[in-house]
């Protein structure tokens, strides 16, 4: 069996709405992401370096 490492990206901010506006992606929407993650494959790693 051969490991394989997927890398994800996930947004910081929604689409622009009407007026142009982004509004920041709940911190929540990341918790419940990593919890998913972990539930499905038994591991996650996050990386929060600064880009």
């Amino acid at each position: 069996m051969s490991d394989l490492k997927v890398e994800i990206l996930l947004p910081l901010y929604y689409n622009q709405d009407q007026s142009g506006k982004r509004k920041e992606v709940e911190g929540s929407k990341f918790t419940e992401t990593f919890d998913d993650l972990m539930d499905r494959f038994g591991g996650c790693t996050v990386d929060d370096t600064p880009y």
